[in-house]
C-alpha cells in the first residue's frame, strides 16, 4: 500500500475495476473471511490481476483486528 502504513479510503486498489480500499474494507466488514470472499463479494483481481497480491496483504492486515 504506498504512502506508508497510512491506509487512504479512497485509494484506488485495483484499477480495472475501479474498487477502492474502503471497497475491500467493507468486503471484509459485511463478513468476507479471505482473500478469495472477498473476491467473491468484489471481483476484485479478476480482470488482469496484478493487484492480487496487494489485496491479499489488505485482508491480511484487517482480519488480524
Amino acid at each position: 500500500i504506498k504512502g506508508g502504513s497510512k491506509m487512504d479510503d479512497d485509494e484506488v486498489i485495483c484499477g480495472c475495476l475501479n474498487l477502492t480500499i474502503k471497497d475491500i474494507k467493507n468486503a471484509v466488514k459485511s463478513g468476507a473471511r479471505s482473500f478469495e470472499e472477498v473476491q467473491n463479494v468484489t471481483k476484485v483481481g479478476t480482470a488482469c490481476g496484478v493487484c492480487i497480491d496487494e489485496v491479499t496483504l489488505l485482508v491480511d492486515k484487517l482480519l488480524e483486528k
